[in-house]
């Protein structure tokens, strides 16, 4: 029907038809980009209603062509005023759930509608900055329509009618008959006469099978993603022509509002902020974790990362699934928000029947994941062994549940095998978030001490140093701060007296046994002021741990230490949580290459501890630029042990290879797992390797086993922490044998 103009009926219209809207399909006003070629027009289109949510529906048409980068799918946004429930806003979150009902606009999925509206590219205002748009329709007036009142596929030679509303009393009708066209005011039920007739509805609607997605999406970044919006992608311009088959989320724009189905989905993050996310275990996809969700990798190098877009968020409030939960077909339709893609998902079947279309969606497990929590645990140390692990224990305090502390030490005892030494990030103060000038963290601590013996009759003692009030980040008024556990009867503090909240570490000289000795310990790492501003500051202390030698092979074949069967070693543990990645642009947003927030701040922090760290190392203990008295190490005497570990708030490849590079360190988590299983943390459907130990590389040879214990990651009852535990184990007696 090409040059045929339509007229419009606005809303609340009184005076004259002279405004006439444009009467699309949504393939059109969709494009060939992620910006609408129609935005800020006046339009008029026709669909099937598949989807409600509480501030509008979605619409779909029959596919009006074959276009790979057209989506014929549309969401229309229902603003405040024509809605027919409205949540109750008065601020009481046990009233949130409330409705109030009045007049207004009601649609139903199934029926067939003729929308009229305006274009928009909505953004969360939250999220604008770097963030993709979701293409919506801003509703004027909406109409049921019927076979009767629809053109179907005619021609501009045949004779049709196209109904546009009611104005005062008055239909109004659109209509070409020979060719001639003319305005009609009917004030009667007389329908005119149409030339062509079809049926439009709900079965003309078939859900696409989430089969094309890309399984790989890939990009060169600048050198540590430090360029900040370095490169806007094309795809973000109006006049940038999508590509589905390359791009994920070019492929996700192109179904942008239709309805798809997810034939066998696999739940790729447990339930957060109200969201999940699958992905398809029928299709082919990268970077497989044993339990079944998706790893992101980076290449050590290139910095080429891919980020899974096959991973896709399912919306909605659930809860009880876990990571590698397969789940029955999940049909919705797709949307974009908070910086990601995801589908709406609809309750029953498409198209829907009469008794469920006010039902909610609720995902049904058919098989639990098969990879049981317990097989990562990590094994206890022998007695020729020591152990060390770290558990970021998220916001931990007086006022945390008492169940958090069982958990935790559940997780010290049975799942890291009751370390020797263990570092503990986001330990608040006495009255956690209470802003009430408390710095201490004694109360905190012994809880978590107390919870431990209860549960394995392990005794471990605590040494920390407070932060100034507000100076170190984190949930205001909780001060957190890291530190130290350690088991009191193979571990103990080196000499040393305690540091302050500000003094920054240095080694003074060295013991008579050769070990550097620290201005304080425990000390934390403070300078430069600039680069741990408002940040956790680094914890550094010197321990030693006594371990027994006695020979446990009857055929004696192996002898160690004649002289003694214990062994003592000195190990100084750095214990870290870097800036956090706040202000990173979304993977799935307008800049490409995205901005790793905070990634400038967190390598200055590292160069920092690197500094402090390096006049550790057993090669600069006897070199020039070595302070104090430059004493050989005692020759029965294995050289100390340089540790740091925690959270890091980045990648391996990114930043904590070449730190540990710097500092003669091996990062031992990459050295004993495959690429896939590496990850302590899960955002957006990938799983991440944040947190890391490092350590020595002299000593990282004699590391035996090490595990990221998977307690928190996978399981939706967890609420202990965001973050998983992991630890290594060390042979002392091979160490003993190859070294002295």
């Amino acid at each position: 029907m090409k040059g045929i103009s339509y007229l419009f009926v606005f809303f609340g219209f009184t005076s004259s038809l002279s405004t006439t809207p444009h009467v699309k399909t949504i393939a059109a006003i969709q494009g060939h980009g992620h910006i609408s070629p129609h935005e800020h027009e006046h339009v008029t289109i026709k669909g099937v209603v598949t989807l409600n949510r509480t501030n509008g529906f979605f619409v779909q048409e029959e596919p009006t062509d074959a276009d790979p980068k057209t989506s014929h799918g549309i969401y229309v946004y229902v603003p405040r005023h024509l809605r027919t429930t409205v949540y109750l806003e008065d601020g009481n979150q046990e009233d949130f759930d409330a409705w109030k009902e009045r007049d207004g606009i009601t649609v139903e999925p199934g029926m067939f509608v003729q929308v009229h509206g305006t274009v928009k590219e909505f953004t969360l205002w939250r999220w604008s900055e770097g963030s993709l748009s979701l293409t919506e329709i801003v509703l004027d007036s909406v109409e049921e329509i019927s076979a009767s009142q629809d053109d179907g596929g005619c021609s501009e030679d045949d004779d049709w009618v196209e109904w546009m509303g009611t104005v005062d009393g008055v239909r109004i009708f659109m209509s070409n008959f020979n060719g001639s066209e003319t305005v009609d005011r009917i004030q009667d039920d007389t329908r005119p006469r149409i030339a062509k007739k079809r049926t439009s509805g709900p079965n003309d609607i078939k859900p696409l099978r989430l089969s094309d997605l890309p399984t790989r999406i890939t990009f060169l970044p600048n050198p540590f993603f430090m360029a900040p919006h370095s490169v806007m992608i094309p795809s973000a311009l109006p006049e940038y022509n999508i590509i589905p088959s390359v791009r994920g989320m070019d492929y996700m724009e192109s179904i942008e509002g239709m309805l798809i189905t997810i034939a066998r989905p696999i739940v790729t993050q447990k339930p957060s902020r109200n969201n999940f996310w699958v992905r398809d275990a029928s299709l082919p996809s990268t970077s497989v974790n044993k339990r079944g969700g998706l790893t992101l990798e980076i290449e050590e190098g290139s910095g080429i990362c891919d980020t899974n877009p096959e991973t896709v968020k399912v919306i909605g409030n659930f809860k009880g699934l876990n990571v590698g939960d397969v789940l029955e077909e999940i049909t919705g339709a797709v949307t974009y928000e908070y910086g990601s893609y995801g589908i709406v998902p609809m309750p029953g079947t498409w198209p829907p029947q009469s008794d469920s279309k006010r039902e909610k969606f609720v995902p049904k497990v058919v098989e639990r994941a098969a990879v049981s929590v317990e097989s990562t645990y990590l094994r206890s140390a022998e007695p020729h062994e020591f152990s060390i692990a770290h558990y970021n224990i998220e916001n931990c305090s007086p006022l945390s549940p008492p169940s958090k502390f069982a958990e935790i030490a559940r997780h010290v005892i049975d799942g890291l095998g009751a370390p020797d030494l263990l570092n503990l990030n986001e330990v608040q103060d006495d009255d956690g978030p209470d802003d009430t000038g408390t710095v201490s963290a004694d109360k905190t601590l012994g809880l978590i001490v107390d919870a431990i013996e209860q549960h394995g009759k392990v005794k471990y003692r605590n040494v920390y140093l407070s932060p100034q009030d507000h100076k170190d980040g984190g949930q205001p008024g909780g001060n957190i701060r890291n530190a130290f556990l350690y088991k009191s009867s193979r571990v103990t503090l080196a000499p040393g007296t305690p540091g302050d909240s500000t003094t920054n570490a240095k080694v003074t000289g060295f013991d008579d046994e050769g070990y550097p000795m620290l201005n304080h310990n425990p000390v934390r790492i403070t300078e430069p002021v600039d680069a741990f501003l408002r940040t956790r500051k680094p914890l550094l202390a010197g321990f030693d741990v006594t371990v027994s030698l006695a020979e446990d092979d009857a055929s004696g074949e192996v002898e160690v230490n004649k002289d003694k069967e214990l062994q003592s070693i000195r190990v100084y543990m750095t214990s870290v949580h870097l800036s956090s990645k706040r202000g990173s642009d979304p993977m799935n947003g307008s800049y490409q290459p995205p901005e790793n927030g905070g990634f400038t701040k967190r390598r200055g922090q590292a160069a920092a501890v690197s500094d402090v760290l390096n006049t550790l190392t057993p090669s600069k203990i006897n070199s020039p630029s070595s302070p104090g008295p430059h004493k050989s190490p005692n020759p029965q005497q294995l050289k100390p042990i340089v540790v740091t570990l925690g959270d890091f708030n980045e990648f391996h490849e990114l930043l904590v290879h070449p730190f540990a590079t710097r500092t003669h360190l091996t990062n031992l988590i990459p050295a004993l797992l495959p690429r896939t299983e590496r990850y302590s943390y899960v955002y957006d459907g990938n799983s991440q390797e944040i947190d890391h130990i490092c350590m020595s590389d002299w000593a990282a040879r004699y590391v035996k086993t090490g595990k990221v214990v998977h307690v928190n990651t996978w399981w939706d009852e967890s609420e202990t922490s965001d973050h998983d535990p992991m630890g290594v184990v060390v042979d002392v007696r091979e160490m003993v044998i190859k070294e002295l």
